[in-house]
């Protein structure tokens, strides 16, 4: 077998594993931060009764936010299990035995986590920016034209910063 087509097998092989467990990882951390936001959005938004085209525009306004740490945290995921899945499986061995070094192992791990930053450098500069400003617009105008704050006696109310403590008024 020529040396090419042996480097072409190896860059194929681990390329695939990692392009496979980035997928599941990336899926995994997207649904935790996903289902976070929901929770968060839910506990600030919904008891002011705000329709849910809103909710939803609002949830996804803030992917961009969370995709930043969700590619990074699946691309050393994806890196930790194909290594150990090729370290398990005595793969690395065989490979190292047929005469491949492992920069050659290491090769394509490399070059898409370098195109997976690529993307999360891309998502911080282009999107994020544009979906925070949306989010706020239309988080603002749902706080301003909704309002719950409610005055009743004997109660405390918190805004933002304040709190305002109301007693009892006679007269």
């Amino acid at each position: 077998m020529a040396s090419s087509a042996r480097f072409s097998l190896v860059y194929r092989h681990v390329g695939r594993e990692y392009v496979l467990s980035f997928v599941v990882a990336f899926f995994f951390f997207f649904f935790i931060f996903f289902i976070n936001q929901i929770l968060l959005i839910a506990q600030r938004i919904l008891l002011k009764q705000v329709d849910y085209l809103a909710v939803f525009q609002l949830v996804l306004l803030s992917i961009p936010q969370f995709l930043l740490y969700t590619f990074p945290f699946s691309s050393l995921t994806a890196s930790s299990m194909v290594i150990g899945d090729l370290s398990g499986n005595n793969e690395i061995l065989a490979i190292r035995s047929s005469g491949i070094s492992l920069k050659h192992v290491f090769f394509p791990i490399i070059v898409i986590s370098l195109v997976f930053s690529l993307l999360t450098f891309l998502t911080a500069d282009k999107a994020l920016p544009w979906s925070t400003k949306k989010y706020r617009e239309l988080y603002t105008d749902l706080m301003r034209d909704l309002p719950t704050l409610e005055l009743r006696a004997n109660s405390t109310n918190t805004i933002a910063d304040t709190v305002m403590v109301n007693k009892q008024v006679e007269g």
